[in-house]
């Protein structure tokens, strides 16, 4: 076809253009068919979640007294109004400033305005603030609305995402330009038209012939079947269920509509301000992604991408997995090829869950005795490989592999440098383009630990942060790491999380259990004086074990399931033994991570009361167990990380109940005594690690005037069972880290063994 300037201008084939109108009309109709539901059963939830953030305001205002109105001195008369039965500002609402004036003597029209207008303020401020956590149980029909029609979205989402997707792309084309195509079926119109008009009309049809209307079609058609299966899959009254099961994807996608943005100083963390606006410009592809992302986590994940190299310190279930797997997401959309995830063999399994979920992408573990051919299959084809902290000392990199990003979960495992695992991990990452290190727990008893594990990324701020070990100069220390660290922690970024209360169980021994205590300590073995009170002959006898029992009961009652903790496979054993069939696990180290998964998803869908048994040094990293409420620690332990990731376990992002950690301590032994110890470390974590950089930097960003409390439950972590783990020792090499010298270990335990020898006069 040829025009202007003499050439003959051909209409197009009549046959083929009706076929080209009727294919793109149909495509068009039924793409903009699901998009437009989408916006409906959107805007449900945006209508719904409105009126619980009025009902939520209108409380707050109910607990506001009308003394508010008057806090800048602006000469209300207060006293007024109690008088006349205005006692809070809710009082006031739905008044008109006529109202007010005519029902009190005293207030004229210009203060019934200021009054008002005051109310009108603090309403507006109680609206901006109003938390609403979504409630499965609730019995508001706003509630049932909003988690209906999130329900319905999240079930369409996929087929949704790609429709809206195509139909953003070729929407604006076939409307603009379809009428003028369709006047190329007339030959009497083309015959009278002018060159102009001639061009214009072939202009249109070459512009949509570039869409391909028969592909078009068929995506539509393909996409709009897949989008009414799910369609039929949606079942309203199931929505609380589905909320409780998955109750983080409820809240990303209600964050999503809604625009909900929790304190961006807070989300940033304190980065210093020209850093933040860097990220937050930062591009990024998630279209291989199919979960949607927090808004915090999407910083996180710019973060990860802008700085290339960097330690994730998120405190634990706030996601730092799908932050990784986003920016892989990323990577691998703009064409990159080879990613490698370094964690502990009790995790595998969940991270390629975790990819499968949230993601479009495939993982393949490199594990065992076929890691060789698996090894080189990944090396050929690339894609997402996952491997252990012990395989990658028996891989060697081909020198012309290049890792696009090296994905390190729970890196702590890599700070001492003298390991083979970490020399193994440092060969990996100097051919690696991006790398993650990721830990809730980067300093477990020295800032060294800290500055190793930054130095592998970054070894001119690891110059700059040398000999920076001492709480007064941790301000400067959270300054100079700010490129590299980044950390966020749940009460900060997760508004919508459920209370969490700890309780400090404290039990006084008895007859039997002083019996059994005073014989440990006279025998010296301080892991007999740890287990005071589960060592009794008789374990009905013990104090601990019977306060469990009560818990556990209490829990079955209010519907809630139980996880219980201790670092002793004898203390599991007992309670087992205790609980009987009500019991799930024990998840112990000798237990595998694909029969770990089977135990949880097992535990799930148990009935309310049901235990789940673990060994806190084998469970408590890598899990997932939202279904549980209630967390027991038998017996305090050495690292307070050890603990804080124990709870982590269930309280997480997804959490709907409020969660209760029960501590079993004894009165006047030995647990005393740790728990005083544990102050110092935990002291020292929060100066170094739990801010990631310049706080008061990122605060004043946002005006932000509030102090913000450190975590009391992210510790340092102690010394003695550092290195006992569930995946054992190999190689002759511990895989779990020794965190000060065994010489050191062994002085301490001894210490307290003495000081409670000496108060109870054992010899």
């Amino acid at each position: 076809m040829q025009k202007g300037n003499g050439y003959h201008m051909t209409r197009p084939d009549k046959a083929q253009l009706s076929q080209m109108i009727r294919n793109l009309e149909e495509a068009d109709k039924k793409l903009s068919a699901i998009a437009s539901e989408q916006e409906i059963w959107k805007g449900k939830v945006f209508t719904a979640y409105h009126a619980l953030q009025e009902s939520a305001a209108e409380e707050k205002l109910r607990e506001l007294p009308v003394e508010e109105l008057n806090r800048d001195k602006s000469g209300i008369r207060i006293q007024l109004l109690r008088d006349h039965g205005i006692t809070t500002v809710a009082d006031l609402s739905g008044m008109t400033a006529t109202q007010l004036s005519a029902s009190i003597d005293g207030i004229g029209a210009e203060s019934a305005q200021k009054i008002l207008g005051k109310a009108a303020q603090l309403r507006e401020s109680s609206m901006r603030y109003a938390k609403v956590r979504l409630d499965a149980g609730s019995r508001n029909k706003d509630m049932q609305q909003v988690l209906s029609a999130l329900a319905f979205l999240l079930a369409t989402k996929q087929p949704a995402q790609q429709a809206q997707g195509l139909h953003k792309e070729s929407h604006e084309l076939i409307t603009g330009y379809l009428p003028a195509v369709k006047k190329l079926k007339s030959s009497v119109g083309w015959l009278f038209s002018s060159r102009i008009e001639k061009e214009k009309k072939l202009s249109a049809y070459e512009r949509l012939d570039a869409l391909d209307s028969e592909r078009l079609y068929a995506q539509a058609k393909e996409l709009a079947s897949a989008y009414e299966k799910q369609k039929r899959s949606y079942k309203g009254n199931q929505a609380a269920k589905a909320f409780e099961a998955d109750a983080a994807s409820f809240y990303a996608c209600l964050e999503e509509i809604i625009g909900i943005r929790p304190d961006e100083a807070k989300t940033a963390a304190g980065l210093p301000e020209e850093l933040v606006k860097a990220i937050d410009a930062y591009p990024i592809d998630l279209s291989l992604m199919k979960s949607t992302l927090r808004h915090y986590q999407l910083f996180g994940t710019k973060y990860i991408l802008h700085q290339r190299k960097v330690l994730l310190g998120d405190e634990m279930g706030l996601g730092k997995t799908m932050q990784a797997i986003a920016a892989m997401a990323h990577l691998m959309a703009a064409k990159k090829t080879h990613f490698l995830v370094v964690c502990p063999v009790s995790v595998m399994v969940n991270w390629t869950r975790e990819i499968a979920k949230h993601s479009q992408m495939h993982a393949v573990m490199i594990h065992g005795s076929d890691r060789g051919e698996e090894y080189e299959q990944w090396l050929s084809d690339g894609g997402i490989a996952i491997t252990t902290f012990e395989t990658i000392t028996r891989l060697s990199l081909s020198e012309w592999v290049t890792v696009d990003m090296l994905v390190v979960d729970e890196a702590h495992y890599v700070k001492n440098p003298k390991a083979q695992r970490t020399i193994a991990l440092q060969k990996i990452a100097a051919v690696s383009e991006h790398i993650l290190f990721m830990s809730g727990t980067p300093m477990e008893n020295k800032v060294e630990e800290m500055s190793f594990l930054i130095g592998m990324l970054n070894e001119e701020i690891a110059g700059q942060i040398k000999n920076m070990n001492s709480l007064e100069v941790a301000q400067a220390f959270r300054e100079k790491v700010a490129p590299v660290y980044l950390r966020r922690v749940r009460e900060d970024v997760l508004t919508e999380l459920p209370e969490k209360i700890e309780k400090e169980q404290w039990c006084t021994l008895g007859r039997e259990e002083l019996a059994a205590y005073r014989d440990a300590l006279a025998d010296g073995g301080y892991m007999q004086v740890r287990k005071v009170s589960w060592n009794v002959p008789d374990i009905t006898c013990s104090s601990k074990a019977t306060r469990l029992m009560e818990i556990c009961e209490q829990a079955k009652e209010e519907g809630r399931r139980i996880i219980v903790f201790s670092f002793f496979l004898e203390v599991i054993e007992k309670v087992q033994a205790l609980l009987s069939g009500r019991c799930f696990g024990p998840i112990t180290g000798s237990v595998s991570a694909a029969k770990r998964q089977e135990i949880i998803d097992a535990f799930s869908t148990a009935e309310p009361g049901s235990v789940l048994l673990c060994q806190i040094i084998a469970a408590g990293t890598g899990l997932n167990i939202q279904a549980a409420s209630v967390v027991i620690i038998c017996e305090p332990q050495w690292k307070p990380s050890t603990e804080t990731q124990a709870i982590s376990r269930a309280y997480r992002m997804g959490q709907t109940q409020t969660v209760v950690v029960h501590r079993l301590l004894a009165d006047e032994t030995v647990d005393e005594r740790i728990m005083d110890i544990l102050k110092g470390k935990t002291e020292l974590f929060e100066g170094f690690a739990d801010e990631s950089a310049v706080g008061q930097a990122g605060k004043a960003l946002l005006q932000q005037a509030e102090q913000q409390e450190a975590d009391p439950s992210q510790g340092m972590q102690m010394a003695a069972e550092s290195a006992v783990t569930e995946m054992g020792t190999q190689d002759g090499e511990q895989t779990g880290m020794r965190d000060v010298s065994e010489a050191a270990q062994q002085s301490l335990m001894k210490q307290i063994v003495e000081e409670q020898r000496r108060k109870y006069d054992v010899s």
